[in-house]
């Protein structure tokens, strides 16, 4: 029995997410703290040269401060 792929239109839409949070939201807050030079600077010399790449410490350090602001356990 051979079958037949029926195809469908997909309705796209645009969405980005900081337009829908509110701009005097502490995450707002906190990326104007968070300095991002700062933390590569700091992480430059922990990080190897060989092997595969690693995470990139802005997003490790985001994940951290949110797991906690948030009481998030794993």
């Amino acid at each position: 029995m051979q079958g037949k792929k029926q195809y469908f239109d997909k309705e796209v839409t645009s969405f980005r997410l900081s337009e829908w949070i509110p701009p005097h939201n502490l995450y707002h807050r906190l990326a104007e703290l968070v300095y991002s030079t700062f933390l590569y600077e700091q992480t430059r010399a922990l990080c190897s040269h060989t092997g595969h790449p690693s995470l990139d410490p802005v997003v490790f350090i985001k994940l951290v401060l949110v797991g906690r602001l948030e009481n998030l356990v794993s």
